[in-house]
């Protein structure tokens, strides 16, 4: 019980969490931005590997965002 429980609360917190980012980053487009310019100088369009641990590493303003 106390498992599923714990699994609840953590899917609303999460929920809450990236609602609230989203929030914000529409309401501060400079933000939003610079972040978009992050992302996008170390994925470029298309690639796949969006996992590769070497390069979330690169995203520090990301990191900060979140």
């Amino acid at each position: 019980m106390e498992g599923t429980l714990a699994i609840a609360a953590g899917a609303d917190t999460t929920s809450s969490v990236l609602a609230g980012i989203v929030c914000n980053l529409l309401q501060h487009r400079d933000v939003y931005d610079r972040l978009r310019n992050e992302i996008d100088s170390v994925f470029e369009p298309g690639q796949t590997d969006a996992f590769d641990a070497a390069k979330l590493a690169e995203l520090v303003y990301l990191n900060a965002v979140m």
